[in-house]
């Protein structure tokens, strides 16, 4: 089985994203425009969501790690790690479909 770098794969992203950034999601004659699909808008920006709340959990995560291993830790920071996570995961939810919301919700409060 081959191995393939993290450094290769990371410039192959790299260039990838560049291309597509200067093509403004051309591919090819005749081809509709990538970037004009509006559910493919919507699934970007979900994504984009998505991540910002994973990164924002994670943020919280390590300083809640922290705060257990010293005083220092400071609850107005905490605060505001919070909120960027509530923020983040209110922005994906408000483009999921409503009853898909919905369902979960009632999932989770079966629980």
């Amino acid at each position: 089985m081959r191995t393939i770098s993290k450094e290769f794969l990371t410039l192959t992203l790299l260039l990838s994203a560049t291309s597509r950034n200067y093509t403004k999601g051309y591919d090819g004659p005749g081809r509709p425009n990538i970037e004009d699909d509006a559910e493919n808008n919507i699934q970007t920006q979900q994504y984009g969501f998505r991540n910002e709340a994973w990164s924002a959990m994670d943020d919280l995560y390590v300083e809640l790690e922290y705060g257990q291993r010293s005083s220092d830790s400071d609850a107005g920071e905490l605060a505001a790690l919070v909120q960027k996570v509530m923020l983040a995961l209110d922005s994906y939810l408000s483009l999921a479909p409503a009853a898909d919301v919905d369902q979960a919700s009632a999932n989770l409060l079966r629980r």
